[in-house]
């Protein structure tokens, strides 16, 4: 990583999680008593069994969801790792962006 160009002379590389309980949102809860929102795909449990230990999101059924998360702080993203749910309903993250 020392060979990278840096933008900014401040910036120093690094290989860590920066999203990582970071404020997050999303278009809308499919529960209302705290169960899959936003901030569970920040909390840093990978899990992906919603039912048994809560570790994904889920947004209410819309055309135009959307989930976001805010790094609170400029960074160089070299990427990104999306973890899907693994107890059931796979093909729903099929077509994201």
């Amino acid at each position: 990583p020392s060979s990278m160009p840096s933008l900014n002379p401040s910036f120093t590389p690094s290989l860590n999680n920066v999203v990582i309980s970071n404020t997050a949102s999303q278009s809308c809860n499919y529960f209302p008593d705290g169960r899959g929102v936003a901030t569970k795909a920040v909390d840093g449990n990978t899990n992906g069994n919603y039912f048994a230990e809560g570790s994904v999101t889920h947004t209410c059924v819309q055309l135009t969801n959307w989930w976001r998360a805010d790094l609170e702080a400029g960074y160089i993203v070299d990427h990104v790792l999306v973890y899907n749910r693994n107890d059931c309903c796979r093909n729903r993250i099929v077509g994201t962006s």
